[in-house]
């Protein structure tokens, strides 16, 4: 496997010193946050601890600029408080059942840290908890890497990772994501931000709509069952926009919507969320086959978020591209499965736009 020196000693990262900044250690390793700037265009700051998004501006005026995302002023408050805020969730996002899963006849036990049998986001020291490294960095761009060891939290195969966040124009976030294993594996990466995109206390005043005419149904513990439902005429339909705070609407989001595509690993628009108290819009694009639609009605942080704002329930959206939970034990949904000398990969964008009329007055 890849073994990464220190950023300071790689050609085209060191003269970028100013946009890195020293913010803590964990496990005894520096944390670094990176700093992404478009002009005219979005900022984001980027953690080296579980490559979050750790904040993410737009320009909405003449000299405002609008935060959208959840996160913490401190770094010392991620590894305590944070439920996953911007970080890259994986080696397999959202959830798997029973404790493990069969791959080619041979069980594989994984660490569990969602009650006694399920696994979430990769286990308790998953991707969102470890020092990713510094790849390479410009100015609107940053490529992080990690490397997973055979085993890691009970998954097959040492696994080398990449996730490219880029500012790709003045509206638009792309983040990409790729790995490869030297075990057959099941991989899934997804982005874990939680959306606010006008800073009320909860999202509640949002609009959103999701591509997709069906979910996949799920028990009390939020365990896929197999089987897939349409969503026409039901509490889960977002096939057109909804206010969140819609009575008619589940008000306890936390489901995987079967997104409508066109065809396979092809860049497509999964959901679109809008404020009307912002003018913005933010638009999500994927090649996966699934969206987790979280709409943080568990959210109780305990300590100040960005710029002292408070986090309760609903205080922020996830809209978290993936393949389906729990697939490696659905043989019905997607496979997540990743051969030996096949490299995964995802892209996922986030695009955010006000309406002509809102730039005009601007």
């Amino acid at each position: 496997m890849t073994v990464f020196p220190p950023f300071s000693e790689r050609p085209g990262i060191n003269g970028l010193s100013r946009n890195i900044t020293p913010v803590g250690q964990f496990e005894g390793r520096d944390v670094h946050e990176i700093t992404l700037r478009l002009p005219e265009g979005p900022e984001a700051r980027i953690l080296t601890w579980g490559a979050v998004i750790r904040d993410l501006t737009i320009p909405v005026g003449q000299a405002q600029r609008q935060g959208v995302v959840l996160g913490f002023d401190s770094f010392a408050d991620y590894p305590v408080h944070s439920p996953y805020f911007g970080a890259v969730v994986g080696r397999y996002a959202n959830r798997i059942s029973g404790g493990g899963f069969m791959l080619d006849g041979i069980w594989h036990a994984l660490t569990r840290n969602e009650g006694t049998s399920t696994t979430l986001h990769g286990g308790p020291g998953g991707f969102s908890q470890l020092v990713w490294d510094v790849l390479d960095l410009s100015l609107d761009s940053v490529t992080l890497g990690l490397t997973s060891p055979d085993g890691d939290q009970g998954f097959p195969g040492a696994a080398s990772v990449r996730c490219r966040y880029s500012l790709t124009s003045k509206t638009t976030l792309r983040v990409e994501f790729s790995a490869h294993s030297t075990r057959a594996t099941v991989f899934n990466l997804s982005q874990h931000a939680y959306f606010n995109l006008d800073g009320s206390p909860t999202i509640e005043g949002h609009s959103l709509r999701v591509w997709a005419d069906s979910q996949t149904e799920v028990g009390p513990d939020l365990i896929p069952n197999g089987r897939i439902l349409p969503v026409a005429g039901t509490a889960l339909d977002l096939s057109h926009p909804r206010l969140l705070s819609d009575p008619g609407l589940c008000q306890k989001l936390d489901h995987n919507f079967v997104l409508t595509r066109s065809g396979a690993d092809r860049l497509q628009p999964a959901a679109r969320l809008t404020s009307a108290v912002s003018g913005l819009s933010l638009t999500v694009l994927t090649t996966k086959p699934g969206l987790q639609v979280y709409d943080g009605h568990l959210l109780d942080v305990p300590v100040p978020g960005l710029n002292g704002q408070t986090y309760g329930a609903k205080a922020g959206l996830c809209l978290e591209p993936q393949f389906f939970p729990d697939s490696p034990n659905q043989p019905g949904f997607p496979s997540a499965r990743l051969e030996v000398g096949e490299i995964y990969n995802h892209v996922a964008e986030y695009v955010f736009e006000r309406p002509a009329a809102v730039r005009s007055n601007a």
